[in-house]
């Protein structure tokens, strides 16, 4: 699994061609794609939450607190949360890049972030449904994924860094993640079924692309301060989990629909 995270910085460096980024060598591209990679962290640190936490519970003794309607109900949260996590720092990665990159230098490859975030989403919601083979003895089929996984990142950077640079890694990144979410949830489906709202996952993921690329349409109809504006996208999906998973209850407060 590291492998599969860390093994396109070996690849990036050793396919992109000389002169792919003008002024930059293959380290500056490297040094670039690292240290953008590192805003993905606000992603990571979600995952590794749920894996300390959720995980051991659901693999615990069997209850009906631990049930597989709980755990889909846990991943429907972490899929809101997340989405949450992507479209924030995406919107804001205007100011966020001063804090955590230093030099503009590395500023050139921020476009990489908002696919890294989502990429690291779909990994997250791989870990969130690997109970299932963990909780069958059949963990083989994890390893099984995460080699497909990684063939799908090798493959993907080998064939597109000499075309598209550091945004082949991100793209072949997001590329593996997606594919061991799903191969994840169609073995989960078959082994230890759980009925995850993955249609309602869906939507959110989509209506977090949407709202990051709204910010971007509003600064050519009105002119408003840029944090306002780039943030629009989030009181939306804001606005949309308040409508779809909270009822209006009496003196001002919210419950939870589900």
């Amino acid at each position: 699994a590291m492998f599969n995270l860390m093994f396109d910085r070996l690849l990036l460096e050793e396919f992109l061609p000389d002169s792919f980024y003008p002024g930059r060598s293959s380290q500056d591209a490297l040094g670039i794609y690292g240290n953008c990679y590192k805003l993905s962290v606000f992603m990571s640190l979600a995952i590794q939450a749920f894996k300390y936490s959720a995980e051991p519970f659901f693999l615990g003794k069997k209850t009906e607190a631990n049930d597989q309607s709980n755990l889909a109900l846990v991943t429907h949260w972490f899929i809101i949360i997340c989405t949450f996590l992507w479209v924030g720092v995406s919107v804001n990665l205007f100011w966020i890049k001063t804090l955590f990159l230093r030099r503009e230098i590395y500023w050139e490859g921020i476009g990489i972030v908002p696919i890294l975030l989502l990429a690291n989403l779909f990994l997250g919601v791989y870990y969130t449904q690997s109970v299932w083979f963990k909780k069958t003895n059949k963990t083989y089929m994890g390893t099984i994924i995460t080699l497909i996984g990684l063939v799908t990142t090798v493959a993907g950077n080998i064939i597109f860094i000499p075309q598209y640079g550091y945004m082949a890694c991100a793209w072949s990144f997001l590329a593996s993640s997606l594919v061991m979410m799903i191969l994840c949830y169609l073995g989960g489906q078959k082994f230890d079924p759980i009925p995850y709202r993955w249609k309602a996952g869906l939507f959110y993921i989509v209506l977090g692309f949407l709202c990051i690329e709204i910010g971007n349409k509003i600064q050519f109809i009105m002119d408003i301060p840029n944090i306002i504006r780039e943030n629009i996208g989030v009181l939306i999906l804001l606005f949309f989990v308040l409508v779809f998973e909270f009822s209006w209850k009496g003196g001002g407060k919210f419950k939870l629909k589900h």
